[in-house]
């Protein structure tokens, strides 16, 4: 500007409006105690759960499961691979097997298990059974380890034999009747007589 020419009027400059801040305190307090009830929530929904006794399901029966099991495979044998096959039927055998020898019969091989459990064998089984046992394991290990040599017709069979095996299988005793006294000998003992 020219120095000869008036200054003119200087007016006040109005401020901006206030704008309300966008994360006021009661929010964060809102929010806050809206995350603790929620965790605090959670924390008892997990403790009240915990305490619950849990829900008590029947026990399958290995027999039955085995029989289902071996039904599934005498109706699909032309389909299922021979290795799988003769696995699968050892899997069915060795439920009920466990069910009556122990889970510790499960980690043998068949050898092993017949010469660990001969004795429980020919008293549970009797010398036949236990000669028929052996045949379907080793009619299983030839299908696993030698599946060049299956046919389809030596599979039905396999499956009819096992099916028949678990189904004429002797319950095991019950758990009041394998334990005895140890006290009393054998002939003394009120079960015996």
């Amino acid at each position: 500007m020219a120095e000869n020419e008036p200054i003119p009027d200087i007016r006040d400059i109005v401020p901006p409006p206030e704008v309300a801040e966008p994360f006021a305190l009661w929010l964060w307090v809102a929010v806050g105690g809206g995350a603790a009830l929620f965790v605090g929530a959670l924390t008892w929904l997990m403790l009240w759960r915990s305490r619950r006794p849990p829900a008590r399901t029947p026990e399958a029966d290995p027999r039955a499961l085995a029989l289902d099991e071996l039904h599934t495979l005498k109706s699909d044998y032309v389909s299922i691979e021979p290795r799988e096959f003769g696995t699968r039927t050892v899997a069915a055998l060795r439920l009920v097997l466990a069910q009556r020898f122990g889970e510790a019969s499960l980690s043998h091989t068949p050898e092993e298990f017949f010469q660990r459990h001969a004795d429980e064998l020919a008293g549970a089984l009797g010398p036949e059974r236990g000669g028929d046992l052996k045949d379907l394991l080793v009619r299983c290990d030839q299908l696993r380890f030698a599946p060049d040599r299956d046919s389809n017709s030596a599979r039905l069979p396999l499956a009819e034999a096992a099916i028949a095996f678990v189904r004429d299988l002797p319950e095991p005793p019950a758990p009041s009747q394998q334990q005895r006294s140890p006290t009393l000998p054998d002939d003394a003992h009120p079960a015996a007589a």
